[in-house]
């Protein structure tokens, strides 16, 4: 086994074991289900609640697009915070903010909040009264 296969299994092991442990399971924490119901759902079923909530916000704030590739897209959805480094996590902090904004127009509807719910669950932000926060 070469070199870069070796350091790619170590990488899905210690990934595995992450997920399958009780701080990788799903969360109970949602936004838009009871706390038993969302641990029910697994990320797959989450991103594809998400979509289906960004492509209806997308034709009524074409300005979303922007988003897309970073938050919302199948690159976004392998996209692990504990993998990346700390500036890739600030910048992604930028980021998750701006989107979590323009979403605050669009709360009141079904759409939002399924992104929302992504946003939450995948890259594991809140925001609190004293600023951002990762979970």
């Amino acid at each position: 086994m070469s070199s870069l296969a070796a350091q790619l299994q170590g990488i899905a092991s210690i990934d595995a074991s992450r997920l399958t442990s009780k701080t990788g399971a799903p969360s109970g924490k949602s936004y838009l289900f009871p706390p038993k119901t969302a641990a029910s759902h697994d990320l797959d079923a989450i991103f594809s609640l998400a979509q289906s909530g960004y492509e209806e916000l997308l034709e009524l704030d074409p300005g979303l697009e922007e988003f897309e590739e970073s938050l919302f897209s199948e690159h976004a959805r392998r996209t692990d915070r504990m993998q990346l480094n700390e500036a890739e996590n600030k910048e992604l902090d930028i980021v998750l903010g701006r989107c979590l904004r323009r979403l605050g127009r669009w709360i009141g509807i079904m759409a939002g909040g399924k992104c929302i719910e992504w946003l939450v669950r995948r890259f594991r932000y809140v925001l609190s009264r004293s600023g951002r926060q990762r979970c």
